[in-house]
C-alpha cells in the first residue's frame, strides 16, 4: 500500500509512505495541525491488480482525528 496525504495549503507534501504486509500506526501524541481540507490517496496492490482509493476530511481548530484505512 502507498499512501499519500495533502491538504489545501500543500504543508505536508505528498510524497507518499510505502506499507508491505499488513500494518499499524499509531500516534500517541497530537500536534498542532493547521484547520481545513485534508486529502488522501492510498494505493493497493493485491495479485498484481492495484486499486486506487480517495477520501477527504475537514478539521476544524484545536480538532484532531483518528482515521482508519482498512484495505
Amino acid at each position: 500500500m502507498i499512501l499519500k496525504t495533502s491538504n489545501q495549503v500543500n504543508s505536508l507534501g505528498a510524497t507518499g509512505w510505502e506499507f508491505f504486509g499488513c500494518n499499524g500506526y499509531i500516534q500517541d501524541h497530537f500536534s498542532s495541525i493547521p484547520m481545513g481540507k485534508y486529502y488522501f490517496e492510498w494505493k493497493v496492490t493485491r495479485s498484481g491488480v492495484t486499486n486506487t482509493y480517495h477520501d477527504t476530511i475537514y478539521l476544524n481548530p484545536g480538532e484532531y482525528r483518528t482515521y482508519d484505512i482498512n484495505y
